[in-house]
């Protein structure tokens, strides 16, 4: 398992970001439950899950990831922008 759980596809994205992008919360859950998700890694432009999880407007995977890493939420993409950053510009910080 844990080979699988720290894979990366050719732009660095591990199963967690993929469950993120498909806000596959779940998924999420099992992944961090094995001890083994490498929940700091981020993808070659700098996205971490939480990263992805924002662009895809995902609040309970969001809040999964704060929850098990809150280290995520200062670490910057290649552009400078935290998970936090992304989630004000598409307004997901106010609850609808």
């Amino acid at each position: 398992i844990k080979r699988l759980v720290c894979a990366e596809d050719n732009a660095g994205r591990t199963p967690l970001h993929l469950a993120a992008s498909g806000s596959k919360v779940k998924c999420a859950k099992f992944i961090i439950a094995t001890g083994h998700a490498p929940l700091k890694v981020a993808a070659f432009d700098g996205r971490t899950a939480l990263h992805t999880a924002a662009v895809a407007s995902c609040q309970p995977m969001a809040q999964l990831l704060f929850e098990n890493c809150p280290w995520l939420l200062k670490q910057e993409d290649v552009a400078g922008c935290t998970a936090l950053d992304i989630a004000q510009e598409i307004d997901l910080t106010t609850p609808h």
